[in-house]
């Protein structure tokens, strides 16, 4: 009786082990059919483009900003006068920003010198809607300038539409909803994938066959968009959906025949194992000659941009990030082949939620109260600077002397 109970139970812990290795090849089976569905070269394109543009958010929120910063110019070529290289190479730019967001208070000291003598000094201040500017060793008062519409003073972005005046909000509904439209109309089909060494390329390819189709469908999801339509009604001032109906119309209208000159336009991403895009080429035709755009990416956001034509490098832009705690040196490098080299040094400090001091600005004039001689003594100092003096000479030696007219 005993043997029998235990043939049993050991028939029974077969039966559950083999239900258990089947739900276990079942779910294993259906993980990797979602992760496969997730790596479709559709997904990773546009996963890899999201995390191109995807921007870290403090985990606090921002209330001031208190920056330091300095730039300075290196510029060859050999097709500009020593002279004009001079003008740049010998400027150098320092300034210093603080910004209380929540009590709309901020004030900027700038300063710019040329070949080392000072061409300007001055400090700007805004509080209470009004704007005061002081020039230092040429004014000896503050001067106040009133903001026009003082009822919608703000330190927060603001964005100008078509004379609209859209939130950044709003900016980003725009933003998102062509973005979304865009990328929904986009079929599997247009995409391809293939191993290229460490790195995953993936490709969108826009035809004159399928361009039709992507533009009316990115449309037709647009017409689907609510909160689009509603912001895209403010700015363009007509009903959204009639005027995409309108631009449906014109789509239609196009034929094949007006298109066949349109020349493949091949968008690249080459992600590595962890979805990041480490460097993306834009590929097509200009009468019949080989245009490429490509983008290499780094750490620190530093990335090189350069534009090719018919396979020999046209022109190139680097922007190289070093960052340690709260310093960032910045380098950018345009190039221009056999014309131009010029590089910018960008130096900031940044520090966020620290105090703001405030300014005292009493001894101040209102700007409408100048008088003209106040003016024309401003002016008069401002000519006589060592500085200006240096830039006009510089100047009157590159360009005709007619052409140089000063009035003060």
């Amino acid at each position: 009786m005993e043997e029998k109970n235990k043939n049993k139970n050991n028939s029974s812990i077969v039966v559950l082990v083999c239900l258990l290795v089947a739900v276990a090849v079942c779910c294993g089976f259906l993980i990797m059919k979602q992760l496969n569905k997730k790596k479709t070269p559709k997904t990773l394109f546009t996963n890899g483009i999201e995390n191109l543009f995807k921007t870290s958010k403090s985990e606090k929120e921002v209330e001031t900003i208190n920056s330091k910063f300095s730039l300075s110019f290196n510029v060859e070529s050999a097709l500009l006068e020593q002279e004009i290289l001079d003008l740049i190479n010998k400027l150098t730019l320092d300034g210093k920003l603080a910004v209380d967001i929540k009590n709309s208070i901020a004030s900027i000291d700038f300063s710019a010198d040329y070949d080392k003598d000072n061409l300007l000094d001055t400090k700007a201040y805004v509080k209470d809607n009004s704007v005061y500017m002081y020039l230092n060793n040429i004014y000896d008062k503050w001067i106040k300038a009133d903001m026009e519409d003082s009822s919608k003073q703000t330190l927060l972005p603001e964005f100008t539409i078509n004379n609209i005046e859209v939130s950044p909000e709003e900016v980003n509904t725009i933003a998102d909803g062509l973005k979304n439209a865009f990328e929904k109309a986009l079929k599997d089909s247009y995409f391809t994938k293939e191993k290229n060494d460490d790195l995953t390329n993936v490709t969108l390819t826009i035809t004159k066959d399928n361009i039709l189709d992507i533009v009316t469908d990115t449309l037709n999801n647009l017409k689907d968009n609510s909160e689009f339509k509603e912001v895209a009604k403010k700015v363009i001032g007509v009903d959204t959906e009639y005027f995409i109906d309108e631009l449906l119309k014109s789509v239609k209208e196009v034929t094949s025949n007006d298109l066949k000159d349109l020349s493949d336009i091949k968008i690249s991403l080459y992600l590595n194992n962890k979805n990041e895009t480490k460097k993306l080429t834009v590929d097509t035709l200009i009468e019949e000659q080989p245009l490429k755009l490509e983008v290499e990416f780094a750490d620190n956001n530093s990335f090189v941009v350069s534009i090719y034509m018919t396979g020999i490098k046209f022109a190139s832009i680097s922007v190289e990030n070093t960052i340690k705690d709260d310093n960032t040196r910045t380098e950018v490098k345009l190039s221009v082949t056999g014309m131009l080299d010029a590089t910018l040094n960008i130096d900031s400090t940044t520090k966020y939620n620290e105090k703001v001091d405030s300014v005292d600005v009493s001894n101040s004039i209102n700007a409408n109260e100048l008088t003209e001689t106040d003016t024309n003594t401003i002016m008069e100092k401002i000519m006589n600077n060592k500085g200006i003096q240096k830039i006009i000479t510089a100047l009157e030696n590159v360009m005709p002397q007619d052409e140089l007219e000063y009035d003060y």
